[in-house]
């Protein structure tokens, strides 16, 4: 096995297609263990390459992101600054570009858990990273993973006791059928999943105006998800205070390429349907984004003052137009949509 390391020096290791099941770990298991006191950081890659490590984890992943292909996967095995105790611990980041090869995204995928467990597991490493886009790998990629997981932290007893004070003034604003907002450390309120309590996303001024509208009237209107990943926007072909052809919705409202939330409502004195498509083609990180915030999003419209009796998810407009039309696997927006509709991708050769 190729690896060897002299100081701060570490040369990195190879896992090929022919150990997707088996990778060859026994000589990185030992180096991970003589070298806790020095090592910065590891890297796994088809080429051995030898990269000079610091004390400062920022500017080591500064410089790996250099050294990366951006379309290529990588497993980077980092020493966790934030980790107190005696030995060093590591932070495992899978990197898997979205336009990597299938093959390759397969192949790191399949051998990522069986490389944990051989290294240790949760004896060796705090935390598992999932990185999609290049410019993550850096020293900003990192504060921003470790202010992510601070807000999923666990809140003190004064921090909560401020917090239900304050989700109590939230239910007298919008009711105490269902939790449809929280409140976060700064007081301001988020809706929010029930499922990911602290996942905040807010509505952007235009949004807030075309639902007003939506409520007086018929249209159809289109939802993205920004990309800070925190604000729901509205779509430049949505459409208020008049009547919108079901066809013309799935052909013109409702995006082809991108995630998006679509609220559609038919006439002036009839209830909405909230509809959820996610292209295929869609980035890796966008699904989970959206996945994660449908639910959010709705209770947002429905705190807008829309009822809306139906919720919809598909692939694309075309999957959900028959449901639109013939209300066939239509569900009450109380229950969880249907999702039998997503196209499932075809395996290679076939039409």
């Amino acid at each position: 096995m190729p690896f060897v390391s002299h100081g701060d020096y570490v040369k990195v290791i190879s896992i090929t297609e022919e150990e997707r099941h088996a990778p060859r770990t026994p000589e990185l298991v030992e180096r991970l263990r003589a070298y806790q006191d020095q090592a910065q950081y590891l890297k796994t890659q088809t080429e051995p390459e030898t990269i000079e490590g610091s004390s400062d984890i920022g500017a080591d992943l500064d410089v790996i992101g250099t050294k990366l292909v951006p379309n290529e996967p990588r497993y980077l095995i980092v020493t966790d600054d934030t980790h107190d105790g005696e030995n060093k611990k590591f932070a495992f980041i899978l990197f898997v570009p979205d336009n990597a090869k299938v093959r390759s995204k397969m192949l790191y995928a399949s051998s990522s858990s069986l490389l944990q467990r051989q290294l240790g597991g949760a004896s060796n490493f705090t935390r598992q990273i999932y990185w999609t886009e290049i410019e993550e790998v850096s020293a900003k990629g990192w504060k921003e993973h470790l202010a992510h997981e601070k807000l999923d932290a666990p809140l003190t007893r004064e921090e909560q006791s401020l917090q239900d004070v304050r989700e109590k003034e939230a239910d007298q604003m919008f009711g105490t059928n269902a939790r449809r907002s929280h409140v976060v450390a700064g007081g301001s309120i988020h809706a929010v999943s029930a499922s990911n309590g602290n996942l905040p996303i807010q509505l952007s001024e235009e949004a807030k105006l075309a639902l007003e509208k939506l409520t007086q009237g018929p249209g159809a209107i289109g939802l993205q998800i920004d990309s800070k990943g925190e604000t729901l926007v509205l779509t430049e072909k949505s459409r208020t205070g008049e009547s919108v052809d079901k066809n013309e919705l799935v052909e013109t409202v409702i995006d082809s390429v991108n995630p998006q939330y679509t609220v559609f409502k038919e006439s002036s004195d009839g209830n909405a349907i909230f509809i959820y498509t996610c292209p295929t083609a869609s980035k890796v990180k966008e699904r989970m984004v959206y996945a994660v915030n449908r639910k959010p999003a709705s209770n947002i419209v429905s705190n807008s003052g829309i009822k809306v009796e139906k919720e919809l998810e598909g692939s694309s407009g075309s999957d959900i137009i028959d449901e639109i039309v013939f209300g066939a696997a239509a569900v009450p927006s109380h229950a969880a949509p249907t999702k039998a509709r997503f196209s499932r991708p075809k395996p290679p050769g076939r039409k």
